[in-house]
């Protein structure tokens, strides 16, 4: 008996870059949202920092004014 290759269809050199670059295009849309979500929330860090000097009850309302 013959032994039968297995011959499966591999994507050419550059379908693999464009699959590669797609990737990289998702991978870095995403870096770019959590980048933007980390400023915002150390901007809201800080704003709260800036209102040490209230009341607990005036932080707290708010810090949830803020989140809405």
């Amino acid at each position: 008996m013959r032994h039968m290759e297995n011959k499966t269809e591999h994507p050419s050199y550059d379908e693999y870059i464009d699959i590669l670059f797609e990737k990289i295009k998702s991978q870095s849309n995403e870096i770019r949202k959590l980048y933007s979500t980390h400023k915002e929330y150390k901007n809201k860090t800080r704003q709260l920092n800036e209102l040490k000097d209230l009341t607990p009850d005036a932080r707290k309302i708010i810090s949830t004014m803020m989140l809405l």
